[in-house]
């Protein structure tokens, strides 16, 4: 990472942003990982209104890059939930994933959670285990006629 980044609470006017990334990554990175037919059901329901809906009941924050909007997470420190985080599959694998992952971790600490739970997509158990946390259960998370297969996982703090 050489250029500067920051992370900020993501306001409504992120919300396109988000989305966008957020769909770009079901096509690009969960593809990989899902059939087809999940993958088509799944971008569908991911839309600005649902996360504008979210954005003031739980905590939203976005990864930019000299401006640029190329991640989000969102997260609920009083339940001690990590809901999601995305990296812009064009900036993957370059350390802003868990960079991301680090700033959310001492927003958990600094709020007194002691655990951080979690249902990772497939293709995120590696990068969780990676850093620190450990799977529980495979489980389901139903769309309209689909499911999303996912791994449920914890890290205490």
């Amino acid at each position: 990472m050489k250029n500067k980044h920051e992370i900020q609470k993501a306001q409504q006017s992120d919300i396109p942003d988000i989305v966008k990334i957020h769909r770009k990554c079901i096509v690009t990175t969960n593809s990989k990982h899902y059939p087809e037919e999940v993958i088509k059901e799944w971008v569908e329901t991911i839309n600005e209104k649902g996360v504008s809906d979210q954005i003031t009941t739980t905590q939203w924050y976005v990864l930019k890059l000299t401006g640029q909007t190329i991640g989000f997470a969102q997260i609920d420190t009083g339940k001690g939930v990590l809901y999601q985080i995305h990296i812009d599959p064009d900036f993957q694998n370059q350390g802003y994933g868990k960079t991301l992952l680090n700033f959310l971790i001492g927003e958990f600490r600094n709020s007194g959670t002691e655990k951080i739970t979690l249902l990772a997509t497939l293709n995120a158990v590696p990068f969780y285990e990676t850093n620190g946390f450990t799977r529980n259960e495979d489980t389901t998370i139903p769309l309209v006629k689909e499911f999303i297969d996912m791994v449920e996982m914890q890290r205490n703090l």
